[in-house]
């Protein structure tokens, strides 16, 4: 009866912490997904900033495509407005504090972090050398802005 009863407590004590371990693996996943889902949904939209005294405007898609219209990261000869128009598309991995970006233009990469403000302002530091090196904070080593949501009004 007493070994009845310990195999008992042992079977009930395994059981609770699969149940513990499980519902901490599918929490955080959940986690990470929605954190993904969210640092995507807030970077979706037209922004811009100042560069070298320059307005500067980008527009992140749903198809993680990006459109550049700058004199500084474009590349490619489309001009509109006097300004460079750039395709190019990005990756966020929103795991980390800062979340993480990578922008792929024709013939290079630029890895960087960005932070979510607020609905209306999004900080970013990018590496803008072809180094493969991925920014892990804001710094002034690299270049580092600041987007401001465009208003319906403002485009």
């Amino acid at each position: 009866m007493e070994r009845t009863k310990r195999m008992l407590v042992v079977m009930l004590a395994s059981f609770g912490i699969f149940a513990l371990l499980t519902f901490l693996t599918f929490s955080s996943y959940g986690q990470t997904t929605n954190s993904l889902d969210n640092a995507e949904k807030a970077l979706v939209g037209a922004w811009e900033t100042e560069l070298n005294g320059e307005t500067n405007y980008f527009t992140f898609n749903e198809d993680n495509s990006l459109i550049v219209r700058s004199d500084v990261f474009s590349n490619s000869s489309a001009n509109t407005n006097d300004k460079q128009v750039g395709e190019m598309s990005y990756k966020i991995n929103a795991s980390p504090t800062p979340n993480q970006i990578t922008i792929y233009r024709a013939n290079s990469v630029m890895k960087g972090v960005f932070r979510i403000d607020n609905s209306e302002k999004i900080s970013l530091c990018l590496n803008m050398e072809d180094n493969d090196y991925q920014p892990t904070t804001f710094t002034d080593d690299y270049l580092t802005m600041t987007l401001y949501k465009v208003k319906e009004e403002d485009k």
